[in-house]
């Protein structure tokens, strides 16, 4: 038998203390005195005793028992190791239960290969908690890993296919979706599908709300895809191309509010296009407007642009380019 930490001790109902790590509580009590002994702990069931003590400095031990809850469970797949509390405990099925304390616990399933884990804190509040049959615990595909992998090994399709497979429902949605948006962007300039695919990640309202932090960076590359998109409609369609200038503004707005929360691996680059496409964006929206507004509005983006350029930027070669061509979009305005 276990000392039993964290018991509360009640005495005729009021609160008296609780016992230490040791398992030993001290409480006042008159000698020769009748009193209500409750003992509770919550995962136990709860011991009412009548005490009196005769002498100074008596002990007493009391055992509480546990309230145990019989735990089932199964996977699809099955054979996924399972923890509790850290604690391997088998394979899946565990048919026959698995005796835990009622309260909360940490559940981990694990199958490996391109599986996600299973983690999710529980709490189990009666005598059999049966996660079989209909209840069985449904094992994700990691989407992730696999479009990842697919990347390294140059597969752009194959990494496409597998961050596309990542439906609605998926705890990975966004951030796959996310990625398959860059892939549209960056590898095949696919600027419609990219727009579509950080529209969608945006449309969600916890990423609206910004709850997850490293979606602020969506942001930045939705105004890279609106400028681009609004690009290739200046010759085609003259009068369309100004509405995707003006959503790029506004969503770069947005990114240049909260370049705080930019993923630390990306952060210069991130600043770097979201003042860059913004003042591009202003600066072709002018050349089809002429309005003197946004003229003002594009000289103001194009300074911003040169006095927020990220120090670990210069010198590379990517990134001068860009410099040096807003060098020439900025003076092309100032002639005007």
């Amino acid at each position: 038998v276990n000392p039993l930490a964290g018991a509360s001790v009640y005495l005729n109902g009021e609160w008296a203390g609780a016992t230490g790590t040791n398992g030993q509580a001290e409480v006042s009590l008159r000698l020769g005195r009748n009193y209500t002994l409750t003992l509770y702990r919550h995962g136990y069931q709860q011991l009412t005793d009548k005490i009196k003590v005769d002498k100074s400095g008596e002990a007493r031990e009391f055992l509480l028992a546990a309230n145990n809850v019989l735990f089932k469970v199964d996977s699809m797949p099955s054979s996924a190791t399972v923890y509790i509390d850290d604690e391997q405990v088998g394979k899946t099925p565990i048919t026959g239960g698995k005796l835990i304390t009622l309260g909360f616990h940490s559940v981990r399933l694990t199958y490996g290969e391109d599986y996600r884990d299973f983690f999710e804190v529980m709490e189990f509040t009666k005598k059999e908690e049966d996660r079989t049959g209909e209840r069985s615990i449904v094992l994700q595909k990691d989407f992730l890993k696999m479009g990842e992998r697919a990347r390294q090994k140059g597969d752009i399709e194959g990494a496409i296919k597998a961050y596309a497979s990542t439906e609605r429902n998926h705890p990975d949605y966004a951030e796959a979706h996310r990625r398959l948006g860059d892939i549209y962007l960056d590898d095949q300039e696919d600027y419609d599908r990219a727009i579509a695919e950080f529209e969608a990640v945006l449309a969600l309202p916890e990423n609206q709300q910004l709850i997850y932090k490293q979606f602020a960076v969506t942001f930045t590359n939705l105004g890279h895809a609106y400028c681009e998109k609004g690009n290739r409609l200046v010759d085609s369609d003259r009068a369309t191309a100004p509405t995707y200038f003006a959503k790029a503004i506004k969503v770069l707005q947005t990114a240049k509010q909260n370049t705080r929360f930019f993923p630390s691996a990306e952060y210069d680059e991130a600043v770097h296009d979201t003042y860059y496409y913004t003042a591009l964006s202003y600066h072709k929206l002018y050349l089809i407007t002429k309005q003197p507004a946004v003229m003002n509005s594009a000289s103001l983006a194009w300074r911003e642009y040169f006095d927020f350029f990220p120090k670990k930027l210069e010198g590379n070669p990517a990134f001068v380019q860009a410099r040096e061509g807003a060098r020439r979009y900025r003076d092309q305005i100032q002639e005007q």
